[in-house]
């Protein structure tokens, strides 16, 4: 063999182990051991931050529970007496104006009394209602429900509440996203990134209803009188919360 054929025979063998070497190099960095391709997605990075936001709207319904009593020596005698005042009661108040789908049963009891030797004596029987009373017309509904179911009428509390709370809550939400996106950009600015897109919101609402203090001893006082019941609104606060999801850029 001459030795140019040596040579040129050298170099091929040169060339394959290049070649084979940098297939296995290929190979060994496409298994799932070796780095990602620069060319593969990246998990998006992302921040979630709560904000709070309140609104304030006038309240226009009183949510009161009216109630009945009665004291029988039987349990039938206490049980006609109740659904008698009752009966009284809901038509009255259907006669003011009151939907029937806003007087609503909330409870019924009938219990057994007895003596200081623990012999019974009667029976008390008792139902509960929940009605909603438009304010313009509060007074007088108040006073006649009550006047109609005689001396066994009872108020056990009341709370205002907004009919239609969406213009208030469109307001509570605007200031929890507000206050949501004030704070995750300025977090972002601390990381060194900016924020992206909204990737999700998360919402949920407290309605703040305070009770209205009202005693049984001011009802017996103001039934013979409509116009002493008066109820003063005030405003109602409704708080959203919004949980925002940003991705980060």
């Amino acid at each position: 063999m001459s030795r140019s054929t040596s040579r040129i025979g050298v170099i091929a063998i040169a060339l394959l182990s290049v070649v084979t070497a940098s297939i296995a190099v290929v190979v060994a960095f496409s298994s799932g051991g070796g780095p990602v391709s620069a060319t593969s997605p990246s998990a998006t990075q992302t921040i979630t931050v709560s904000g709070d936001g309140t609104a304030q709207g006038i309240p226009d319904t009183l949510v009161v529970n009216l109630g009945v009593h009665s004291h029988q020596a039987s349990v039938a005698a206490a049980l006609n007496a109740v659904a008698t005042d009752r009966n009284h009661m809901v038509s009255t108040l259907k006669g003011k104006g009151v939907a029937a789908k806003n007087i609503q049963t909330t409870d019924l009891e009938l219990n057994p009394s007895y003596d200081n030797h623990g012999t019974i004596t009667g029976y008390d029987a008792s139902e509960s209602l929940s009605v909603r009373i438009p304010l313009s017309n509060v007074s007088k509904t108040l006073a006649a429900a009550a006047t109609s179911a005689g001396n066994s009428a009872t108020i056990d509390g009341m709370s205002l509440d907004i009919s239609d709370k969406s213009a208030v809550l469109d307001r509570a939400r605007q200031n929890a996203f507000s206050q949501a996106y004030e704070a995750a950009k300025t977090d972002a600015q601390l990381a060194h990134e900016s924020l992206g897109h909204v990737v999700s919101i998360k919402e949920s609402q407290a309605n703040q209803r305070p009770p209205v203090p009202f005693g049984v001893n001011d009802l017996a006082a103001s039934a013979s009188a409509a116009k002493s019941i008066a109820i003063s609104p005030g405003r109602q606060a409704v708080t959203v919360t919004l949980d925002v999801v940003w991705a980060l850029q």
